[in-house]
């Protein structure tokens, strides 16, 4: 029988929490295979330590477990977050804190290594759990989870709970897992789930922790995920990462999102910019679209890897294949520029193909002029309206991009267009 301290205030919480913990015992019995070994001494704790803690035969609980009110003061922060269904009352903290010690102890204790220590935590907490699901004990657990996790599941060693259901062994024998970093990054997507993840099994609603905005640098502690906000980014690129992280997903692509690293050694992270996808200055040669196929000269279009898009002619022409379209630019010209904006929507494996979106394009100003030394340049603007039209018409539509001849081909495709097909050749 387990001996409490002789103080009042003890022995009537031992009076109040002693008739929950018989049956409990005989549940948790059938789970490790044998009957746990009774607490022999319950002794009070630090004030400024944790829950529970085993000193040989000697079960250290936190004073704030007998002290007046409600819930137990470790719980505090769940309370100012308005959780009082989750916060624990001193009675049940008493009660499953008794139970997990006692389940510790016959598993041979809490190892020095905190991921094992962590790890046989959780499974007695399990355990706990299913023996008296009404204690709620792996709630608190779930709420660190979800609301901080970038401070790692160390911090909160029994949060690896969820981290043994979610690997599907919570067998008392259940060893320490090795988890790839993919695996690991998963467990955190897992965990943002409301509708699988712990936030399913709470009592009340917890929002996962809001993403973090983009940053290139930032420190993970070990066994830690860091959710963070990526956003339609104008440029042609992806991330490239330095350092022991896994992302969700950091491919291009047309939409916001949220990427969740995961660590499982923790570090300096560092994600520098990839310049991929069409990067240069191309020359339009010529294009279409319905089976109407057209010529260019003078034209070309230049993709910055930092996202800037522009568009030049210089004496330039663009048209049909038709002997009065081609007099006609025989005699004038174009000059003038448009500036805007492309971004990279998709890579492929091998990084030659790809979709892009461009936009601003169909702005700008320019001019046309004789050629062959006559001197009078006019507004080019009733000859550039169908080219603004068309240029319009495209910033809503996902382009098909494709590098040919090692590079110096591009086509640009969009099939929903009519079959709209652009062929350019790049400038050196």
């Amino acid at each position: 029988m387990t001996r409490w301290p002789d103080d009042p205030a003890w022995q009537r919480l031992a009076e109040q929490v002693t008739s929950a913990l018989e049956p409990a015992r005989v549940r948790l019995a059938a789970w490790l295979g044998r009957s746990p070994a009774p607490i022999e001494r319950v002794v009070p704790g630090l004030a400024d330590g944790p829950l529970w803690s085993l000193a040989g035969p000697e079960l250290c609980l936190h004073p704030g477990l007998a002290e007046g009110g409600v819930h137990w003061s470790g719980h505090q922060p769940l309370l100012d977050r308005g959780l009082h269904a989750i916060a624990l009352d001193r009675w049940r903290a008493t009660i499953g804190a008794v139970l997990e010690a006692e389940l510790v102890a016959a598993l041979g204790g809490l190892p020095d290594d905190p991921r094992a220590s962590a790890w046989r935590l959780g499974l007695a907490a399990h355990a706990v759990d299913q023996a008296d699901p009404h204690l709620g004990w792996t709630g608190p657990a779930a709420v660190h989870l979800l609301t901080r996790p970038e401070a790692g599941l160390l911090a909160h060693p029994r949060a690896a709970v969820w981290w043994a259901r979610f690997e599907g062994t919570t067998a008392p024998d259940s060893p320490l897992p090795a988890p790839s970093i993919e695996r690991w990054t998963a467990f955190g997507v897992w965990v943002r789930n409301r509708s699988i993840g712990p936030a399913a099994h709470l009592p009340q609603s917890v929002d996962p922790a809001p993403a973090a905005p983009w940053s290139r640098s930032f420190d993970l502690p070990p066994l830690a995920h860091r959710p963070t906000h990526r956003g339609v980014r104008p440029s042609g690129r992806r991330w490239m990462i330095d350092g022991p992280v896994h992302p969700t997903h950091l491919d291009p692509q047309d939409a916001d999102e949220t990427v969740v690293f995961g660590t499982l050694g923790g570090g300096a992270v560092t994600l520098e910019p990839a310049v991929d996808g069409p990067v240069g200055t191309w020359r339009l040669d010529s294009g279409g679209m319905g089976g109407q196929v057209g010529s260019a000269r003078g034209v070309s279009l230049t993709l910055a890897g930092d996202g800037r898009a522009s568009l030049t002619a210089a004496d330039g022409f663009v048209g049909p294949v038709s002997s009065g379209v081609l007099d006609m630019a025989q005699q004038y010209g174009v000059s003038g520029s448009a500036d805007g904006r492309w971004r990279l929507t998709g890579l492929d494996e091998g990084g030659t193909t790809g979709t892009l979106r461009v936009s601003g394009l169909h702005a700008g100003s320019a001019t046309v002029h004789g050629r062959g030394g006559m001197g009078f340049a006019l507004p080019a603007e009733e000859w550039l309206t169908p080219v603004r039209q068309f240029l319009r018409m495209i910033e809503p539509v996902p382009l098909r991009w494709t590098l040919l001849d090692g590079g110096t081909k591009l086509r640009v495709a969009a099939p929903q267009l009519a079959g709209m097909e652009l062929r350019f050749s790049r400038e050196r």
